[in-house]
């Protein structure tokens, strides 16, 4: 075994043990041992899938630990999220079929249902941490910023892959995973390049995501050469975002400004300026830096050419896949294919009778994998939580002060992210990023409760049985 994976084995062992006696240092080195695994992985003789699940020991130490410091954390979060915990349990109750038919595939399905297990329950339970996580903002601040920085060393490899330096490094591209990704336009063959990231779509939603972090940062900033430090990192992002070559990720960021500015709708006035003005340097901040690397015509050209069917796309991918998914017995028919099935890494799984999808779009993926009665629970899941997040989003709005402005960025951050699940549910498929997803949107629902003047991070005690506020509870420091 290389001394890489022995030294990335040692930290996620570590890390896990840190976790375990503060949960809140959590995403911090999850955050760190999603960045390592991809190198580390390309570089292990055969690249081997298990390095994807790398951060489960520390997410599982993650909510031991909750469940430890916090012992009455359901029921806490019950009283003040009542709609969306009553929500999670339909939601988990849906599961039922799908996991019954998996049992079909044999020891294949039941691997099936683990890994579907897992992506399911790192989402639900990462709400819950989130929310707890949320009422702290300073902490999902320290979150978002340490991922930025990770985040910029890591894209330094996609210039050193798109120059050729070092070639025969196996951590730089995708040939360690045995291929090369490549999008066929007319008369265009455009190079999709990764840097240290295992895969263009992994390396382009973290650019995306630290594009949209490091925007939301220089709004929060004060001091001027702050301000231009955090644009110039989101200028960087953009360029991460560029030469991945996927779509999805390039509309990101107008969708997450366009949140923004609904969101600061009630200051839209004095807002809007400043906004526009900071992305605007951001965006000549991508010039710059991109004109350093090199241009890179393809896939400018790729974008521009494609830019016409993206609202026709988006429809094939949305409801249009969703009805065929349930139209045939072929295509997953009304109770679906089983817990797991449009998984990430689901082909790796060995079995004669396991079950084989093409769903691109998230809504449809759902589809596929929990029928018609668990994907309507997923609906009443979705619906319940954007209803909240539309509530929470009104409160901080009427507030100016700097954590309701980052609970703001947060919940655009999620809107950009929801939009794009529901285009593409590929990347939504690997572990981390399913589990900072669910995160921003638990941290998103924290912003009424840690928006109230004088609340400490620690909730009140839960009260008896059948009690009910009449106003929102203030918590005494």
């Amino acid at each position: 075994m290389p001394i890489t994976t022995i030294l990335f084995l040692a930290y996620l062992g570590v890390a896990s043990l840190l976790t375990l006696q503060n949960w809140r240092l959590g995403p911090i080195l999850i955050v760190l041992a999603a960045a390592l695994q991809d190198p580390i992985r390309k570089v292990h003789p055969g690249a081997p899938a298990w390095f994807v699940l790398s951060i489960a020991p520390v997410f599982g130490a993650m909510v031991l630990g909750a469940m430890r410091q916090i012992p009455d954390w359901w029921p806490r979060f019950r009283w003040y999220e009542a709609p969306v915990a009553k929500a999670i349990l339909v939601f988990v109750g849906g599961l039922v079929i799908p996991v019954l038919i998996d049992l079909r595939y044999g020891v294949g399905g039941i691997k099936l249902a683990l890994m579907g297990g897992f992506f399911y329950g790192t989402a639900l339970a990462n709400i819950v941490l989130g929310f707890y996580y949320g009422n702290q903002p300073g902490l999902a601040r320290r979150v978002l910023a340490f991922h930025v920085f990770v985040t910029a060393i890591m894209l330094v490899g996609v210039p050193l892959e798109y120059r050729g330096v070092f070639p025969d490094w196996d951590a730089l591209g995708t040939r360690a995973m045995g291929n090369i990704w490549i999008r066929h336009i007319p008369g265009y063959q455009v190079r999709m390049f990764a840097g240290f990231y295992r895969s263009p779509d992994i390396m382009g939603w973290h650019a995306t995501l630290m594009a949209m972090t490091a925007l939301a940062l220089a709004l929060l900033s004060r001091g001027l050469f702050a301000k231009l430090g955090w644009l110039a990192l989101s200028g960087w992002g953009m360029v991460g975002t560029f030469f991945c070559g996927r779509r999805k990720f390039f509309y990101m960021l107008p969708l997450f400004l366009l949140a923004v500015l609904w969101l600061n709708r009630r200051q839209l006035g004095r807002f809007a300026p400043q906004l526009v003005l900071i992305g605007m340097l951001a965006l000549g901040s991508f010039m710059v830096i991109y004109e350093r690397i090199g241009p890179y015509e393809d896939v400018a050209v790729y974008y521009f050419r494609t830019a016409g069917d993206t609202l026709g796309r988006a429809k094939t991918h949305g409801w249009d896949s969703v009805i065929g998914t349930f139209a045939t017995s072929q295509q997953g028919g009304l109770l679906g294919k089983g817990l797991g099935a449009a998984a990430t890494g689901a082909h790796h799984i060995a079995s004669d009778d396991k079950p084989t999808t093409w769903q691109e779009g998230g809504l449809d993926r759902l589809a596929v994998e929990l029928g018609l009665p668990g994907f309507l629970c997923a609906l009443f899941l979705a619906w319940t939580v954007a209803r909240r997040m539309i509530r929470v989003g009104r409160i901080l709005g009427e507030r100016q002060d700097p954590d309701s402005r980052l609970l703001l960025g947060i919940l655009a951050m999620a809107v950009a992210n929801a939009a794009s699940f529901v285009v593409s549910g590929q990347i939504f498929g690997d572990p981390f990023v399913g589990f900072f997803f669910s995160l921003l949107l638990g941290i998103s629902l924290a912003g009424e409760v840690a928006s109230l003047p004088g609340v400490s991070p620690t909730p009140v005690p839960v009260p008896p049985r059948g009690w009910s506020p009449r106003v929102t509870p203030v918590i005494e420091r």
